[in-house]
């Protein structure tokens, strides 16, 4: 590195570099790879190198390319570039793919006279995407867009485009489009046809046109290849085959293309992120050069080593040592609860023994999850602040449509609550249409008395639910849910959309989270008029606390942590089925390893947000239903304990019978008792739960059925503790 920089730094920041960022610095010409781990400053060793390539290397700035991933991180970087190099600053500007994108694409407009109309800005008077996609849906399917299928064909298409699938490759779309395949396709189709026809563009358009004026223009292409001789890329783990593939082209034939990103968080498949051009840069580009930053300057010893060793578990990936110059502090925590209730109460308990609020996280992997934590933090009067501002259980499907059930029991002219039903009821378009436009009847009532059915099945399905509709408003919230569910045929609408499970045992989805949250907030209310109060009470408070400015409890799921940091991080509901998702563990069994492999670096991503103490919290009963702890948390602990890997993993400090853990494992030592009487189907009582019956028999784990309940208990604790005995019949 040139002698004047390196003095500069030291200086004026008192900023020196490890050998390894000198060597990322000092890379200024040909393919350049940089694999950077959590925390090994790679936003300052990029900046500085940018700098390196006008100063050392010479470059003119005008002949740089520097691009990341978002706005956000466009912004990080420039503010940081600023603040080192204030001489340099008004040169260099970092922006984001899309926005190059979006600039070649007026260059195009200018030279060729084409005129295209961007349809995916909000408040789009003329032409929408929404409209366009409306009118095709309706056109498809005879029924009417709803917000949640706008939302989720919006989000289907754009994974598709950026995986550069094409809407003739049936074969690879069914392999991530499952509900209604056949109309997502010829609503993809027609689509495309559209915008092509009449010259518009959507967002993720932006890539791929480029991406095809580029090919197809060797003027123009030429043109930039000359332009920009050295391009540098941030987060290069998040883009996408498009975004990569339109890089190349511009890097051809120079090639000095410096990526910087770590193959070990690459954790945003689901919009299309690529890691494997990351892993095949060697073999895209012979001459390359792997650069290494390993020295994590985030985190205590103790937690990179453990994350260290735990992300190594995955295969595909660059295989790296991960060092720290930190000292140790305080081990990894883990802990396992009965219940979600015993699980908040350890938190709250630990969260009030904590000064600076600013410096704590609470990760979880779903959304849903920040339900609870936000009214369990309002009623201890804990400040928080959700780092997304805004939370998607609130515009979930299920949120909205049991809203809309109690609506419409309250006022049947309401016409908003109304359609949401509509669908649920699976009438057609015009008959919704047809039942809207007239005014002298209540909805159903119309339904019943003036619409000829072509089936009596459905007929008489609409006339039953107009007899039961009523009949909600005067259960108590929960109850309502319910009836909801089971007496108004909810529940077969949402197996029918994959939402839950048809199955004989409760089996976990998101869907299902959704509801059980529900009923946990109609719980706690009296009436319908409460309940709804109640949701639009927490909305309130999610959005505000996005703005909160004294120091609060910062709650974020795990992908949105990725880039910050915190003294001290909580991890919760770390359950098999949760984090890994039931999807990523079944391709685990059959040895697909590509979706378990991203939920193991989205664990690894949220264990390195901590710099001196991470706490991973699991529970045993969620939603009513029993949780493993997740195989991640098994991983973590033989790695933090492999001399007791055969033995049980921690569990909370304190069991119901006040014994702490080592207590019981001494007792276990010097006492011996027979189990042989404990079999499926013996009566037992328990000195919490009171009388029970075994259903099944796991080893020493014992599910018992009480009244009210099912648990699952470990029959030789319990019975040496003397919590359970046998019931005399």
């Amino acid at each position: 590195m040139a002698d004047e920089l390196t003095s500069y730094l030291y200086d004026h920041f008192k900023m020196t570099l490890t050998p390894s960022q000198k060597d990322a610095v000092e890379a200024l010409h040909g393919p350049i790879c940089v694999i950077s781990c959590p925390g090994s400053g790679k936003t300052t060793v990029t900046v500085i190198r940018l700098a390196n390539l006008m100063v050392k290397g010479g470059v003119s700035p005008q002949q740089i390319l520097a691009l990341t991933f978002s706005k956000a991180s466009a912004k990080d970087m420039n503010d940081r570039f600023k603040s080192l190099f204030p001489s340099l600053a008004n040169h260099v500007k970092f922006a984001t793919i899309h926005s190059f994108a979006f600039h070649i694409i007026r260059h195009f407009e200018q030279i060729s006279g084409t005129r295209y109309e961007f349809i995916d800005t909000p408040n789009q008077m003329t032409h929408s995407k929404r409209q366009l996609l409306a009118s095709i849906y309706l056109e498809k399917s005879e029924r009417y867009l709803s917000d949640d299928e706008y939302e989720m064909i919006t989000g289907q298409i754009s994974l598709l485009k950026n995986l550069m699938i094409e809407p003739h490759q049936t074969k690879e779309i069914k392999k991530y489009v499952e509900n209604e395949v056949e109309l997502f396709i010829q609503v993809y189709k027609a689509y495309e046809q559209k915008k092509e026809a009449n010259f518009f563009l959507d967002y993720d358009d932006l890539l791929t046109t480029a991406y095809q004026i580029l090919i197809h223009q060797d003027e123009l292409r030429t043109f930039y290849q000359q332009r920009y001789t050295h391009i540098q890329i941030d987060e290069a783990q998040d883009t996408s085959k498009i975004q990569y593939e339109l890089i190349k082209l511009v890097a051809t034939p120079r090639n000095n293309l410096f990526l910087v990103g770590d193959d070990d968080q690459s954790i945003y498949a689901f919009r299309g992120a690529y890691p494997k051009q990351l892993l095949d840069f060697k073999q895209t580009f012979k001459d390359a050069q792997i650069i290494y930053l390993t020295e994590n300057f985030r985190s205590s010893q103790n937690i990179v080593e453990m994350s260290s060793t735990f992300i190594s578990h995955n295969h595909d990936r660059y295989p790296k040592e991960i060092k720290t110059p930190n000292p140790p502090s305080s081990v990894p925590v883990l802990h396992h609860f009965q219940t979600e209730k015993e699980q908040f109460t350890y938190l709250i308990e630990q969260l009030k023994a904590i000064d600076d609020l600013n410096e704590v996280a609470i990760l979880y992997r779903q959304n849903v999850s920040a339900i609870s934590l936000i009214e369990m933090l309002e009623r201890h009067q804990l400040p928080f602040k959700l780092q997304e501002g805004k939370l998607t259980f609130f515009t979930h499907p299920i949120v909205k449509d049991v809203v809309a059930f109690f609506h419409l029991t309250l006022n049947p002219r309401d016409a908003e609550a109304f359609k949401r039903i509509a669908k649920i009821l699976y009438l057609s378009a015009s008959v919704i249409q047809q039942t809207l436009a007239q005014s002298e009847s209540p909805y159903l009532d119309y339904l019943t008395r003036q619409v000829a059915f072509k089936t009596a099945f459905q007929r008489d399905k609409i006339r039953q639910f107009k007899l039961n509709l009523p009949k909600l408003k005067d259960l108590p919230p929960k109850r309502g849910i319910h009836f909801i569910l089971d007496t108004l045929d909810y529940e077969s609408y949402l197996t029918k959309r994959g939402f839950i499970k048809d199955e004989k045992e409760r089996v976990y989805t998101q869907g299902l989270a959704v509801i059980e949250t529900l009923k946990s907030i109609a719980s706690e209310t009296g009436d319908i008029h409460e309940f709804l109060n109640r949701l639009s009470h927490l909305y309130q408070l999610s959005h505000q606390s996005s703005q909160q400015m004294m120091p609060a409890i910062n709650l974020l799921t795990f992908h949105a942590s990725k880039g910050l940091e915190f003294n001290t991080v909580f991890l919760v509901d770390c359950m098999d089925g949760i984090t890994p998702s039931s999807s990523a563990l079944n391709q685990h069994l059959l040895h697909e390893e590509e979706e378990f492999e991203e939920e193991r670096r989205l664990f690894y991503v949220a264990m390195t947000r901590a710099r001196h103490q991470l706490q991973i919290l699991s529970v045993a009963n969620k939603h009513n239903i029993l949780f493993n702890r997740s195989v991640f948390v098994k991983d973590v602990h033989q790695i933090l304990y492999p001399k007791s890997a055969t033995e049980s993993l921690p569990q909370p400090k304190r069991t119901a019978s006040g014994r702490s853990i080592s207590e019981l494992k001494s007792m276990n030592l010097t006492t011996s008792v027979d189990l042989k009487a404990y079999q499926i189907g013996v009566l037992i009582h328990h000195q919490r739960f009171g009388d029970g019956t075994i259903i099944d028999l796991d080893g020493e784990t014992a599910t018992i059925q009480f009244e009210h309940e099912q648990k699952r208990i470990s029959l030789r604790i319990t019975v040496e503790n003397g919590n359970v005995s046998l019931k005399s019949s």
